[in-house]
């Protein structure tokens, strides 16, 4: 297929990358709710998703195109929106696993979790030492301890 066909359905680069992304979201998603329905427990859910939250290393292909985002955020609104959903599916999710420890706060709790984690995501993103994806959820782990007190 030829790049001006590509470009006639999807008008510009920055709709490919977020088409792209939104598909690559949409998979996790269903990932992120068959390992919350399938954990024993709140805890075992919530080391899960942190795992799947969190980029497999430097090269991690789903948390590039969340850079790109990130750095040059879309123009139409309609998009902005549906990431701000998938966002929001996170947070709602996780604030559900941690509503017995603390109902009144879990939403803050969750929101700033995963603010955490993509931090850290950051970190692992950049490449440097020691700060791979064991550290991340190392310190997303101790970072939701601190979260929840």
């Amino acid at each position: 297929m030829s790049s001006g066909h590509v470009l006639y359905y999807f008008r510009d680069r920055d709709r490919i990358l977020i088409s792209t992304l939104l598909l690559s979201e949409e998979s996790l998603a269903e990932r992120r709710d068959r390992a919350v329905r399938r954990a024993p427990d709140a805890d075992v859910a919530l080391d899960q998703l942190t795992r799947l939250y969190l980029p497999t290393g430097p090269r991690d292909v789903r948390w590039a195109l969340w850079a790109q985002v990130f750095a040059r955020p879309p123009e139409d609104r309609t998009m902005r929106d549906r990431l701000q959903e998938l966002a929001d599916a996170w947070t709602l999710c996780i604030a559900t696993l941690l509503q017995p420890t603390s109902p009144q706060a879990s939403l803050a709790v969750a929101s700033m979790y995963c603010h955490l984690m993509d931090g850290l995501a950051m970190e692992v993103l950049l490449g440097a030492s020691g700060h791979g994806r064991s550290w991340a959820v190392r310190e997303a782990a101790a970072g939701l301890t601190a979260l929840a007190r």
